[in-house]
């Protein structure tokens, strides 16, 4: 509903992610299988049914009500509001998904009287028919902190949310260094014990 707003790819290709992912889990039964039998197995994999699989959330609500998921963009899946925010210094995920998360948030806002608003008292009008007003409001209340400052507000009402980092940012995230996340190594955790 929104200009522009058409099919869009995302980054990598996730069916094939997917569909290795789904290869592996399907070798691993396989192996299961033979130790405990001692018969083999096909496996059959394709880029296709793991596409479809994927989105077997979405298309079991059209199965049911035939009508097709309309484009969300950065907005979650079911409740609301969820999406990107702007802050002073950068940008943060929210997602306060139930009643009990909007209400905490509308408090935290300074602005309770958003919880009742109808245009936002139920989680189909925040996730999605006024979504992007809500998101609006929001945005003009959270430009006034920086991403830490927010982080901190909402952990302290237990509002899920999460700093959005670019590339370079990633490195140098508190919880990668503790990981010992590295873009040389290509994976995390602690380094590989070499002193046996």
């Amino acid at each position: 509903g929104q200009p522009g707003a058409g099919p869009l790819k995302v980054g990598p290709s996730l069916v094939d992610f997917g569909t290795g992912h789904n290869s592996a889990i399907a070798i691993l039964a396989a192996l299961n299988h033979r130790n405990r039998t001692g018969e083999g197995q096909h496996i059959d994999m394709a880029l296709l049914d793991s596409s479809v699989a994927m989105i077997c959330h979405i298309m079991q609500d059209y199965l049911i009500n035939g009508v097709q998921a309309e484009r969300l963009g950065n907005g979650g899946n079911g409740g609301g509001p969820a999406d990107l925010i702007h802050a002073r210094d950068g940008m943060t995920y929210i997602t306060a998904g139930s009643d009990a998360h909007w209400r905490r948030m509308s408090e935290l806002m300074g602005q309770p009287e958003l919880y009742a608003d109808p245009r936002f008292d139920t989680n189909a009008k925040r996730a999605k028919t006024n979504r992007a007003e809500l998101i609006d409001i929001i945005n003009v209340w959270s430009r006034q902190f920086t991403t830490e400052e927010l982080q901190a507000k909402f952990d302290s009402v237990g509002i899920p949310a999460a700093r959005y980092n670019d590339l370079a940012e990633v490195w140098d995230d508190p919880q990668v260094q503790h990981r010992a996340c590295a873009p040389r190594r290509r994976m995390c955790g602690p380094p590989p014990d070499r002193s046996t």
